[in-house]
């Protein structure tokens, strides 16, 4: 019988024949275009958590076996969902202790996702709370700690608000299958983590300036279509989005699968 890896592997390789959702295509950004954007977190998008009075880690911490729980779920002849939602959500413990595993998100970010088909979600939602575990939340409670995020972000100036970032199944298949294929010629030294980490959306005229420096330090190949990519996103200045990086055994991020955006960011580009 077939491992779970073995099905989704399987999964993988037909779901990149089908069509793309969302318009969206996965995305390696230059580094030094992924660096700007993380930093351009910390000292534009950060301020407004602190200032909130709201903790959050700049990285958040998927396992392999939380990555693949994301992507598998027992389904028949047709998929049951085409999308995952991570949603942005402000917890706070008003549940009566009912999510001990969350303690340490108390009054902080906490990244929720969901599965949907097209505008209909499955109405499970998990928080990933640990490198290696993930926690059912219910959907009133989800309710709860979603609308917490919006009261505070909604209206801020000056800044793109995001309620949840789309990812693609079939691009987020696309990602496990570069890792996958990474680690099967790497066994000494595999990805065992995948760091969802909090970005800040540069405006064109700063995309386009630091794509002619790498191009002129020779870091951007001028026949790259990544920048164009990037800026067809039409992300909002500042919006705040999340970048993929790969995590190996060393702690050391591998390049060949980081820097990687498959977004599609919502209520700018909802379904």
């Amino acid at each position: 019988m077939e491992t779970n890896e073995e099905k989704t592997k399987t999964l993988a390789q037909s779901a990149l024949s089908k069509p793309r959702n969302f318009g969206t295509k996965l995305i390696k950004i230059p580094g030094l275009i992924a660096r700007q954007m993380k930093d351009n977190f910390k000292t534009n998008n950060a301020v407004l958590f602190r200032n909130a009075g709201m903790g959050f880690k700049e990285s958040y911490p998927l396992s392999m076996d939380n990555l693949e729980d994301m992507l598998w779920v027992e389904e028949a002849d047709e998929d049951s969902y085409d999308h995952v939602r991570i949603y942005f959500t402000h917890y706070k413990d008003k549940f009566n202790g009912n999510y001990t595993q969350l303690k340490s998100f108390d009054n902080s970010l906490c990244l929720i996702y969901s599965r949907a088909l097209g505008k209909s979600e499955l109405d499970e939602y998990n928080a990933v709370y640990s490198l290696n575990h993930q926690v059912s939340v219910e959907k009133a409670d989800f309710g709860v700690v979603r609308k917490e995020f919006e009261d505070v972000f909604q209206n801020v100036g000056g800044n793109g608000y995001t309620d949840f970032v789309m990812l693609p199944r079939v691009e987020l298949l696309a990602y496990y299958s570069k890792v996958v294929l990474y680690n099967k010629h790497h066994n000494d030294n595999k990805i065992i983590t995948i760091n969802v980490c909090l970005a800040g959306a540069l405006d064109a005229k700063k995309l386009s300036e630091l794509e002619q420096h790498g191009i002129d330090n020779g870091e951007i190949s001028p026949s790259s279509r990544e920048v164009k990519k990037l800026l067809e996103r039409e992300y909002l200045p500042n919006q705040l989005t999340v970048i993929f990086d790969g995590i190996d055994e060393n702690n050391k991020i591998v390049s060949n699968v980081s820097d990687y955006d498959m977004n599609s960011l919502c209520p700018n580009q909802c379904p």
